[in-house]
């Protein structure tokens, strides 16, 4: 009766030593978290490069080594600079003043052209009357409506950006957000392991305790 016993309580602990032993059945949900992982170290290593890239460009152009009084950096005008007749810029006037005087770039410009018409470079032809009427009529036409055209282009813009004011709250209210998921997912993730860890050292533990029951079962007999 005594071997009838421990042959029967061998025959209960062998599968339970062999269950406990054997490795635990993957978790679809542990592959995919650990796939989300992955795809997420893989977008926040690129996300850095980027940044270390555009850092390393910014400090090389506009770093403390760069001459930025002989080596200025490009500035672009809302506005074109002063000019004179409508379309001659004031920088020539301003470099010719100091050696012809203040007529002096006038007296150039119609010297100029008086040239051109004496050596017939210049051919005035029955085209010539329309390009003078041309641009009589384009000069008025931008003197007269230009700044009112200015203003309605100047207005559209404001209200263009003041629209854009609900899409930058709305941007960021959702960059909250997703930093927000992020957070609760993490958090979640970290549960997860905790418990899946919890229930693995469980299932470990509690073959275990049955075989040291049965063992200790087995000594009393």
């Amino acid at each position: 009766l005594k071997q009838f016993r421990i042959k029967q309580i061998t025959n209960f602990v062998l599968p339970l030593a062999r269950g406990a032993s054997t490795a635990p059945q993957p978790n679809p949900v542990s592959d995919y978290l650990k796939k989300a992982e992955n795809v997420a170290s893989k977008y926040s290593q690129h996300v850095d490069e980027a940044v270390d890239r555009w850092a390393k460009c910014d400090e090389i152009y506009y770093g403390k080594e760069r001459d930025m009084i002989n080596f200025p950096t490009v500035k672009y005008p809302l506005t074109h600079p002063k000019v004179r007749l409508g379309f001659l810029p004031d920088s020539w006037f301003q470099a010719l003043y100091p050696k012809t005087g203040v007529t002096g770039p006038y007296l150039f410009l119609f010297g100029s052209t008086m040239f051109l018409l004496s050596k017939e470079i210049w051919v005035v032809d029955p085209h010539f009357v329309e390009l003078g009427v041309f641009v009589t009529v384009m000069t008025w036409l931008i003197k007269r409506f230009g700044p009112m055209v200015s203003k309605r282009l100047d207005a559209d813009v404001e209200v263009s950006r003041s629209t854009a004011v609900n899409d930058l709250i709305k941007a960021k209210e959702e960059n909250v957000d997703l930093q927000l998921e992020a957070a609760y997912r993490e958090r979640l993730q970290q549960v997860h392991r905790a418990v899946h860890r919890r229930l693995v050292s469980c299932t470990q533990s509690c073959p275990i305790a049955k075989h040291s029951r049965l063992h200790i079962a087995i000594r009393s007999c």
